[in-house]
């Protein structure tokens, strides 16, 4: 292994060979640069080894972890196993149950084969550029580089993303999701190039000089989504979708349609019971207005109660109706401009003249004659205190 990393990427690498997960890392720090170590998988080799560790040597215990473990007398892993009395006083179930694997040497022996990819992403480092041309041109490289690599593993995302470093090392993000899954050249430098060019704009009247450029693709889909409908669902689409046993229950059942889904045309239209005042839809046409019909289920329920009584918010007459339809025939009737007139006529003649002349005076009037009065009197009153000029001085003369 540590071979084909150097065969192919000129790089030495440190190995180390254990029973678990958890020796492996320590015995890959034991001979660098460029060597390996093995712990043989026996009881003795292993307690051997991890004894005379110090604890700060474990992948998951720091320098805060170390002070605290080195105050209560542990240095080394044997001495986690020799003071587990006092670290099951002092630390949590989970903290001492860690500490005993780590003494026994215990670990995980799960070796991940890798997970997903989340991300293809491809970047280049370039001397300052600014003109758009040639920013778009790097763009369109990087693109289509991203795409051969995409392509070849067979993936499509639905998340762009465009990186940019500036000059001054300011490194942007800007990013776009999609509805659909995307893989070829054409169309991810179409987001991306929308993406650069908005950070350009943003960047006037100063012209956007820029270092290094990178394009992301992320948000993979699943083979089940590559092979299928790769497209958002959308809110109608969704709720338009009846499930299986819905439809087979309104197969077997006579649903209560309005009168105004009635279908025209030519075609199949259905029939009309006048005794109970619900139309029966037949078994052809009842799929096609299924379809047609599915935002109705609340409006057929209210119909489907017969007999009901209903207050009218116009003439307040309570009245039994047999659904909704023949209530709202009855609101378009009171709502009659010739039975508002005679109501409010009615209503006029019912009422008496019981007000005064003083209290028929509008508010605005009532002000403005309070006002006058105030004005008359302050005149009356202030005849007496302030005599004229001419009069003042014949009777100092």
């Amino acid at each position: 292994m540590r071979f084909r990393i150097h065969q192919r990427t000129k790089l030495t690498a440190s190995a180390g060979i254990a029973p678990n997960c958890m020796l492996a890392k320590i015995a890959s720090d034991m001979n660098k640069p460029n060597g390996q170590f093995r712990i043989q998988p026996t009881k003795e080799e292993v307690l051997d080894f991890i004894s005379k560790l110090p604890v700060r040597k474990i992948s998951g215990i720091g320098k805060v972890m170390e002070r605290v473990l080195s105050a209560v007398g542990v240095n080394t892993c044997s001495d986690l196993y020799e003071n587990r009395a006092l670290l099951y006083k002092i630390f949590p179930s989970v903290s001492f149950n860690h500490f005993i694997k780590i003494s026994l040497g215990l670990g995980s022996t799960d070796v991940g084969r890798g997970d997903e990819r989340k991300s293809m992403s491809t970047e280049r480092t370039f001397r300052d550029k600014s003109k758009p041309e040639d920013l778009f041109r790097i763009c369109q490289d990087l693109c289509d580089s991203l795409a051969k690599q995409v392509e070849k593993k067979g993936l499509k995302g639905k998340h762009i993303t465009v990186k940019v470093k500036t000059v001054d090392f300011e490194v942007k993000n800007r990013s776009q999701s999609l509805m659909s899954g995307i893989s070829t050249s054409q169309e991810i430098f179409a987001v991306a190039r929308e993406l650069l060019q908005t950070e350009i704009r943003a960047c006037s009247p100063r012209p956007l000089s820029l270092r290094l450029m990178g394009v992301r693709l992320s948000a993979f889909l699943s083979e089940e989504e590559v092979q299928g409908d790769q497209r958002q669902k959308s809110l109608m689409s969704f709720m338009k979708k009846s499930s299986p046993s819905k439809r087979k229950l309104r197969q077997e059942s006579t649903p209560a349609v309005p009168k105004n889904l009635r279908r025209e045309g030519g075609k199949e239209s259905p029939t009309v019971d006048d005794q109970e005042g619900e139309i029966i839809v037949d078994k052809d046409s009842r799929e096609s207005i299924d379809q047609e019909t599915r935002g109705t289920d609340l409006m057929e329920s209210f119909e489907s109660a017969a007999s009901h009584k209903y207050t009218c918010p116009i003439c307040s007459r309570e009245n039994v109706y047999k659904n909704l339809e023949e209530f709202n025939q009855h609101v378009d009737i009171c709502l009659n401009k010739g039975a508002i007139s005679s109501l409010l006529k009615t209503q006029a003649a019912s009422q008496e003249p019981t007000t005064s002349s003083s209290e028929s005076l509008t508010p605005l009037k009532r002000a403005s004659n309070s006002s006058s009065s105030k004005r008359k009197k302050m005149k009356t009153k202030g005849s007496g205190k302030f005599p004229t000029l001419d009069k003042f001085f014949t009777k100092h003369s």
